[in-house]
């Protein structure tokens, strides 16, 4: 018997192998990748291809791929890139895309829509440890649970696959991805720029949301966001880290602009005017999903600039709110809500920025049994989804109806969006309040517990002398 047990045993490999949540991301990530490439490249789908890279929906003046095509023709042939009012994307995309074939391009916005996911699975697996006090228990039942990797909300255990299998096929990810946007780009820097964040690399996250700042401009407000999760990640002092992610933006942006006015030959302040002033000014009106535009198309001009001021500052508004109540303890939280303020509020909003946003809940769904408005959220997405399309027909194809039909749809997808958001802040408040009083109600329990003890010694000390006396 003792010969034979070591023939029954097990081979040793050569290699550790892989950990099945691995082999389930890889699954994710080749399931959304497939998805994306056959919707891309079959010819049956070719009408929804034309018909997605055409919407309002999933594209706007400054992410729309046929004008970075025409900012690629002018690069290729040495013609001024500025010169005119379509092209408003930065010039550091151009030399890249200049040596890919233009039959790859939709490949590469699938590779950088897939590593999206990848970011996001890495963030939910690196926040259980960044922040702990978002998973402290609440209760006798919850401090006993098995401590794992799976998030537990909406009756779904969220495994960092499945947040990231989440994004993949949300339509609206699918859609964004399909219409070419080069939106894609930007929300990569972002996601990019939180995992090396949390990685504890300052020098590359600051690059990656250097990117995104040139790409929509409004991603720069995620820099003290950034600067406190590299906190958690490293332990540092916030009043050391956040000027260094701030210096190291600067620093990324100055290398970029020498690169455009050496490398490229371009004139940096037409760059600048041509992407980020496009951006504050919003001169193009057409429509979209964010609220700018028809405000800005009725206002009095005399009013515009006003008014322009004020729209752009909106979103700035609520990031020191929202660090200085979560920021300290769930720096990701913050990085989570702040995305869906950018995606509501930005002058050129698309359903890839609402993507991305919805692509983030899934990290705190064991917040989500707090939610106080579940249903009238839920209702305004299913309301969206289908009038959407339906009121932008009837308004420009069968001239049936008019701006008021679409804009007001916006302003309910706006106050649906303000509600989810709320309902997160106001989850993620109660349970930290539930697990911080929880902590404290153990605490004293364990120290009474412990004078109890104490005092049972005391008692029994004399007496026991007493009778041996």
């Amino acid at each position: 018997m003792s010969e034979c047990g070591p023939a029954h045993a097990a081979p040793v490999p050569s290699s550790p192998p892989r950990p099945p949540t691995y082999r389930r991301l890889a699954a994710a990530l080749t399931l959304g990748a497939a998805v994306r490439l056959v919707l891309q490249y079959v010819p049956a789908v070719a009408a929804l291809r034309t018909a997605a890279q055409s919407s309002i929906l999933t594209t706007t003046p400054l992410t729309r791929w046929s004008r970075l095509q025409e900012a690629l023709y002018l690069y290729d042939r040495g013609l001024p890139l500025y010169d005119n009012a379509l092209v408003h994307q930065p010039p550091l995309l151009l030399p890249l895309l200049s040596v890919i074939p233009a039959s790859m391009h939709p490949l590469l916005l699938t590779i950088v829509d897939t590593a999206v996911a990848a970011g996001l699975a890495t963030l939910a697996r690196r926040q259980r440890e960044l922040e702990p006090a978002a998973h402290a228990p609440i209760d006798a039942d919850d401090d006993h649970a098995e401590p794992g990797p799976k998030i537990q909300g909406g009756g779904v255990a969220w495994t960092p696959a499945a947040v990231a299998l989440a994004y993949l096929l949300n339509p609206l990810s699918i859609l964004s991805c399909v219409a070419m946007d080069a939106g894609v780009i930007e929300r990569g820097a972002m996601i990019a720029a939180a995992v090396f964040a949390s990685g504890g690399d300052s020098i590359w996250a600051s690059g990656a949301i250097t990117v995104a700042f040139q790409m929509g401009f409004y991603p720069v407000a995620l820099a003290p966001i950034l600067a406190l999760i590299q906190r958690r990640a490293t332990q540092l002092s916030a009043f050391g880290v956040i000027p260094a992610v701030i210096i190291s933006i600067l620093m990324w942006n100055i290398i970029f602009y020498t690169f455009y006015t050496n490398v490229m030959e371009l004139d940096g302040m037409a760059v600048l005017k041509a992407t980020t002033g496009f951006v504050l000014s919003v001169p193009d009106l057409q429509p979209n999903l964010g609220i700018f535009w028809y405000l800005l198309t009725e206002v009095f001009d005399h009013f515009r600039g006003f008014f322009v001021m004020v729209f752009q500052l909106h979103p700035f508004v609520y990031l020191a709110p929202i660090i200085m109540r979560f920021g300290r303890e769930t720096p990701i939280f913050c990085l989570t809500v702040y995305t869906g303020v950018l995606a509501t509020l930005k002058a050129y909003p698309t359903v890839g920025d609402y993507a991305l946003w919805l692509g983030l809940l899934p990290i705190y769904a064991n917040t989500w049994k707090y939610f106080r408005y579940p249903f009238i959220t839920a209702n305004v997405a299913v309301y969206c989804a289908f009038l959407f399309p339906i009121m932008h027909a009837l308004w420009t194809r069968f001239a049936s109806g008019n701006a008021n039909f679409f804009y007001a749809l916006t302003l309910v997808l706006v106050l649906g969006a303000t509600v989810l958001q709320a309902d997160c802040l106001h989850a993620m408040h109660v349970r930290l309040h539930h697990a911080h009083a929880y902590a404290v109600d153990k605490m004293h329990a364990e120290v009474e517990e412990s004078e109890e003890v104490g005092a049972d010694q005391v008692v029994e000390g004399p007496g026991n002398g007493g009778g041996r006396g």
